[in-house]
């Protein structure tokens, strides 16, 4: 009689332990970002805890003890509290633990560094008219590199905005994607897109950290004027984010905002941030960094730059 309640006993114990993981610890991990890989080493509670309850039935007292003992490692083994806790939390719950309220601004994205600075979702750079990087028509260094020729389709352009440099590329005959997370944006550019027939231009809202999900690969990739928008805990995710859509042997254009010379843009880059992130051991090696200057409706002149050129390896 002694064996089997402890063998009930212990069996509870692991039981409720496990309610304690399904329904609380386990689910806002999930909720908070983390993955199920962390739990591995709980998966064999709910067998061993539910072994026990058995073994138990057939040595406890009482018939109360039996019939709990019984729900107890049906409920268990059946991992039916595992199910109800992720549902309830990730679904209800889990909003309040991220800091989202239903009208969540970022879309269930994790916001940027950016976006946490400011308190803002980048989308809200549009609503009350330009954003001060929306100079009304394309940046300078991408009109030089386009009459270049140093263009290969298809072409991708990151973080387009309202879509001037995707327009500008287009114009000329050349198939492009601009994709960015600013809905109000997007908009935006596809009612200018929408003025100009014939143009092979597309705009898509895509997060940067997960370009994979296009499903598309490209020969010319643009950023102007959003990786220095992220910080150095940002950046590697950002780059495995571009390398996973560039083509072997394709190129990367960064325009970004420099730290040397006067009235230098915020967030600054120095030449080594650049070359710490994208390098042979990331997929890629800088073939040029050149000084630039970026445009914005704050700096007559523009701003100081950089304008690197990146090739995938």
């Amino acid at each position: 009689m002694t064996f089997g309640v402890i063998l009930f006993a212990l069996g509870a114990l692991l039981t409720l332990s496990n309610v304690y993981l399904s329904f609380l610890h386990y689910p806002i991990h999930l909720v908070r970002g983390g993955t199920r890989d962390t739990y591995r080493w709980v998966s064999g509670i709910p067998l061993f805890g539910s072994l026990l309850l058995w073994i138990s039935i057939g040595l406890l007292p009482s018939t109360g003890l039996q019939w709990v003992a019984g729900i107890l490692s049906i409920f268990d083994t059946g991992g039916i509290h595992w199910l109800i806790g992720t549902l309830w939390w990730t679904g209800e719950l889990g909003k309040f633990f991220r800091g989202q309220k239903d009208d969540d601004p970022f879309g269930g994205r994790r916001p940027t560094s950016h976006e946490r600075l400011s308190g803002q979702p980048w989308d809200a750079s549009y609503r009350d008219g330009p954003a001060p990087w929306d100079i009304g028509g394309p940046q300078p260094a991408i009109v030089r590199l386009v009459s270049g020729g140093k263009i290969i389709t298809p072409v991708l352009d990151v973080g387009c905005g309202t879509g001037e440099n995707a327009l500008h590329v287009a114009s000329l005959g050349l198939p492009v994607l601009g994709v960015d997370v600013a809905e109000t944006a997007l908009a935006i550019a596809r009612r200018k897109a929408s003025e100009h027939h014939g143009m092979e231009v597309e705009f898509a809202a895509a997060d940067a950290f997960q370009l994979d999900r296009l499903g598309r690969m490209f020969e010319t990739v643009l950023d102007c004027g959003l990786f220095h928008t992220f910080d150095s805990t940002e950046r590697p995710a950002y780059v495995a984010s571009l390398a996973s859509v560039t083509a072997h042997g394709g190129t990367l254009y960064v325009l970004c905002f420099s730290d040397e010379g006067p009235d230098t843009g915020p967030h600054p880059i120095r030449q080594e941030d650049l070359r710490a992130v994208f390098n042979p051991s990331t997929g890629w090696n800088v073939a040029a960094i050149d000084r630039d200057r970026i445009h914005t409706r704050f700096h007559n002149d523009g701003a100081p730059a950089w304008f690197a050129t990146i090739k995938r390896t």
